[in-house]
């Protein structure tokens, strides 16, 4: 089994001192300064405890990465650097042309700006006769076939299935995005659709809280097409080995940062006052190589309007003891 870890993450020792976020990491990360009062909590509140901050660290050996994906997915050729002007240099990249003559090409790639290893076969799955005007793509695998592809691939890329989040019910927790080929079908009569192309997401857990991923970051997903062939795979996991060493803020203070601007959300919905309908720690992290290297914890809070239960926001607010208490 392949060993693989493009992000690892260690904890923080203590006493060590690490750089906070600035205000324009948190404005990338999580949002423009957002105020808001918070008037009530319709569940408990967080208590005080220890929370963990981890330190990124990237491969070590991006080569020994780069060939055993290309193994994986037989890719053959020569480990060069990634072109200047893609969107995944700097980095290193084994590039094959495919042997149809289409001037496409296959490769596996790492990229040493976002940390992200990818694989990319040159095929989107369209399929299509040109004579009897019809698709001819077949057997594109459903959610629940394709959910079970990703775990036996993650297994062979050595990515544990541990590494996945849960649902409420322990299954796994995933996104799909579908790639569609709209048509007329004569057969038919009229307008209709073909899935040619299902990318399923896997998302990152953690020990302790969970990723707020900005990009690609903490996801793993896989594209199939006919025959369930893999059209795309892309990684950007993390590991984490948590130290506790810091102690989280209380009510008071969420309440106070929250009323003060120091909160951060994307869409400000909720003007005045807003109870918490349910609350839980994140850990923000992007792929865009412009973050800190380290992951600090965050209290991402679900507000609902006092007066209107239809308006409602999502506050992210900083976690970790500071000068503003």
């Amino acid at each position: 089994m392949l060993l693989i870890s493009l992000l690892t993450i260690a904890a923080i020792t203590c006493g060590v001192a690490q750089e906070q976020p600035k205000d324009s990491e948190l404005r990338l990360l999580v949002g423009p300064p957002t105020k808001c009062d918070i008037l009530g909590w319709d569940i408990d509140a967080p208590t005080r405890k220890a929370l963990p901050i981890y330190e990124i660290k990237r491969a070590e050996d991006a080569q020994a990465l780069i060939n055993a994906w290309a193994e994986r997915f037989n890719v053959n050729g020569k480990i060069m650097p990634i072109p200047p002007g893609l969107a995944e240099a700097p980095g290193l990249w084994i590039k094959e042309m495919l042997k149809d003559n289409s001037g496409k090409w296959k490769c596996v790639a790492y990229s040493y700006r976002t940390g992200n290893m990818l694989f990319t076969s040159g095929d989107d799955g369209h399929r299509w006769d040109l004579k009897n005007k019809k698709p001819l793509i077949k057997n594109v695998p459903n959610r629940k076939e394709a959910e079970k592809m990703v775990v036996k691939l993650a297994g062979e890329l050595g990515i544990g299935s541990h590494n996945f989040q849960l649902d409420n019910n322990g299954r796994l927790d995933c996104d799909q995005r579908l790639n569609v080929l709209r048509y007329y079908s004569r057969e038919l009569g009229f307008p209709t659709e073909i899935v040619k192309k299902r990318t399923i997401v896997v998302k990152q857990t953690l020990p302790f809280g969970s990723l707020y991923s900005v990009g690609d970051a903490g996801k793993f997903e896989v594209g199939f097409i006919t025959d369930g062939e893999i059209s795309d795979c892309r990684y950007t996991y993390v590991v984490a080995e948590p130290k506790y060493n810091k102690l989280g803020v209380g009510t008071s203070t969420i309440e106070s940062r929250a009323r003060r601007g120091l909160g951060h959300s994307w869409i400000s919905k909720v003007k005045k006052g807003a109870t918490v309908s349910d609350w839980d720690i994140v850990y923000p992290m992007s792929d865009t190589g412009m973050i800190s290297e380290t992951l600090w914890p965050y209290y991402r809070l679900y507000l609902k309007d006092k007066k209107d239960s239809n308006e409602s926001m999502t506050l992210v607010v900083p976690a970790w003891p500071n000068n503003d208490n």
